[in-house]
């Protein structure tokens, strides 16, 4: 059976968005729901594809020094983005004006962005973003409701307007009174693309609403597609959303609408220099799963690329079905630490391609390292412990050239 994706969005969208914290993330979830590939072990940062997305970080409170970007705001949470942080360009492109009936005028632009020709990461904002009003409805736009699901979420109050607006329309509920409320968005795409129409996958972002209303977030985008590594510099787009959301209880029965508007609001633009960032290689051999193993790491101050390969089929891979689908899944991975005993965070399950290799991608840890310890350990039904993975052989690298 043909599963058709436009169908599936529209379910997903009337289903998601009452999570307000975030609407940008309700299409990376959409995203991650027509994606078919391989379960993963972790994911950076914020788990945008569980709905633990209605969770939203409070950085409003973290002071931000004059002249510094919304990147440098952002980096205080994370140690990796610390460490390049006076490579971080600020993006010059003019913010985009969207006229919005209910918004009034919102201004949607990137801040900042770091782009090092392996992995690019921007900060944009969405000025006047939010809005909430108690509201009724009439005849007209009732007969365009629907009943509200016992488990729906929902929405979350993040600004003083908002939690006003909320709360009267909680205390309304619980009092057995009607009342209604609409709540107005702009929001950013997870798609964005190159200048020249190259998709960009995103891999991980982190987001905050100030008191005024303004939504900001960071977004990473790894690994590039090969259109848009090495380049001299990139030239990115990010469309533009806009959702509406209606609640209305009539004293008995709650009744709720949801608009999502995907098209024709408006982009943002920004043009990244490449940095002048080092990457390194590291390289070392020795015996792993009872294997000569050959190890070899790519390393930038943001992420590592670790190969693993073996003088025989030590790392075999195992057949996993659901569903009527089936699909090989790799139950070795690897730990890596640097010379001064940090851990690198491994970003996804190791690749599956073969049964004597395979490619661990892991998080950087803000610098270089002088030397990476490399232990493999094989996945049973949970993931040993560090004393555990550590009990065993290792394979040392060194810098390379």
């Amino acid at each position: 059976m043909r599963i058709d994706e436009e169908t599936v969005k529209r379910a997903l969208d009337g289903r998601l968005a009452p999570l307000r914290a975030t609407p940008e993330r309700q299409t990376r979830i959409c995203a991650a729901a027509m994606k078919k590939e391989e379960p993963i072990v972790k994911k950076k940062m914020t788990a945008g594809f569980v709905l633990g997305i209605a969770l939203v970080v409070a950085l409003a409170g973290v002071a931000l020094a004059v002249g510094e970007s919304l990147f440098a705001r952002f980096a205080q949470r994370d140690t990796p983005y610390q460490g390049v942080l006076d490579q971080v360009t600020t993006v010059t492109e003019a913010p985009t004006t969207v006229q919005d009936e209910a918004l009034g005028t919102a201004r949607a632009y990137v801040d900042s962005a770091y782009y090092d020709g392996e992995t690019l990461t921007l900060v944009f904002a969405v000025e006047h973003a939010h809005r909430a009003v108690l509201w009724m409805p009439d005849e007209g736009e009732l007969a365009q409701m629907t009943p509200a699901e016992p488990d729906e979420a929902q929405p979350l109050a993040e600004t003083e307007e908002e939690r006003t607006v909320t709360a009267a329309y909680q205390q309304a509920k619980e009092a057995g009174k009607p009342a209604g409320m609409r709540l107005d968005d702009v929001w950013v795409h997870d798609h964005f693309y190159t200048e020249g129409g190259v998709d960009l996958p995103p891999y991980s972002g982190d987001d905050a609403v100030d008191e005024d209303g303004t939504w900001m977030e960071f977004r990473e985008f790894s690994p590039l597609p090969a259109e848009a590594v090495g380049q001299d510099s990139l030239t990115v787009c990010g469309e533009l959303g806009r959702t509406i959301r209606y609640y209305y209880f009539d004293g008995q029965q709650e009744w709720t609408r949801f608009e999502v508007i995907r098209e024709g609001v408006g982009k943002i633009t920004a043009t990244v220099p490449r940095s002048e960032a080092r990457r390194a290689v590291l390289k070392g051999t020795g015996m792993l799963n009872g294997a000569a193993c050959t190890v070899t790491a790519q390393v930038s101050a943001l992420e590592m690329r670790l190969t693993v390969t073996a003088d025989g089929d030590v790392f075999r891979r195992t057949e996993r079905q659901m569903d009527g689908t089936s699909w090989m899944e790799q139950p070795w991975m690897a730990a890596a630490y640097d010379e001064k005993g940090t851990a690198y965070s491994a970003r996804e399950s190791a690749s599956a391609d073969a049964d004597d290799s395979f490619t661990v991608m892991f998080d950087g840890t803000g610098s270089l390292p002088e030397t990476i310890r490399v232990y493999v350990y094989q996945m049973g039904e949970t993931e040993p412990s560090e004393e555990e993975i550590q009990a065993g052989p290792y394979v040392e690298l060194m810098p390379q050239g």
